[in-house]
């Protein structure tokens, strides 16, 4: 029996019927040699005559898909968030999005109880208290929670830098760069240190520099205890111990 896709659609390819979904290819025996049983039967063989990608060849079952698809080729992204200016190529993408800005954590970590707008961001949180990192680097033994983080990190192996300021040219490999970098050339600094007056880009850069006036060093060394303000000095840090 063979089932023909047709820009979303099921249909049998003997007879012709149609279906809504899948469920109703089971029961849709009638065209298989009568006496044969359910372990005679040979498996549903699906022929795709859907929406085929002119770029990449992927098959799409409606022309909706399909155009939805292409942006990945194209770069469209037409949905844009009213509070950042962030783009998106789905719709489905900026309400997600939109989470972040409307405060709504629904998803609570059972291990500690923080709470998380997106459910994937708790997975991947979760590999913090099961030690669990499923995404391994091929080019060195570095393990990570995450598959984006995995992607940024291979980025320092191949030397990938696929963001690019079109004002000056420099490139970056990770797209949280590039926007810091952006904020440079539009001469912003919209984040200000009460203590010292320091103007810094962004909000993360400005909770790094009030530990300097703090004291905090949330950063600590496994092997000495050493404490430091910033992740990076950790990491180097570190190499003193394990270099030979």
């Amino acid at each position: 029996m063979s089932v023909v896709r047709t820009n979303g659609h099921l249909s049998c390819g003997d007879c012709g019927k149609s279906f809504k979904n899948c469920w109703g290819l089971g029961p849709h025996r009638c065209h298989e040699p009568e006496g044969s049983t359910t372990e005679d039967t040979k498996p549903v063989v699906c022929l795709e005559v859907g929406c085929h990608c002119s770029e990449c060849g992927k098959i799409l079952c409606s022309p909706q898909s399909l155009n939805i698809h292409m942006r990945i080729h194209t770069g469209e992204k037409p949905y844009v968030c009213k509070e950042c200016g962030k783009r998106f190529a789905e719709g489905g993408s900026l309400r997600k999005h939109l989470l972040i800005h409307s405060g709504v954590r629904a998803f609570k970590c059972q291990e500690c109880g923080k709470d998380f707008a997106h459910m994937k961001v708790l997975r991947g949180h979760m590999t913090t208290h099961s030690g669990k990192k499923p995404y391994s680097c091929s080019h060195c033994d570095r393990q990570f929670g995450y598959k984006s983080s995995l992607t940024i990190h291979l980025r320092s192996h191949t030397g990938e830098k696929p963001f690019h300021c079109t004002v000056c040219g420099k490139d970056f490999s990770i797209k949280r760069n590039l926007r810091l970098h952006l904020k440079i050339h539009n001469n912003e600094k919209g984040h200000q240190c009460g203590e010292c007056g320091l103007k810094v880009i962004d909000i993360g850069a400005l909770k790094t520099h009030m530990r300097s006036h703090t004291g905090e060093r949330p950063y600590h060394c496994t092997v000495c205890s050493k404490k430091f303000i910033r992740l990076e000095h950790l990491k180097n840090h570190q190499r003193t111990h394990t270099a030979v």
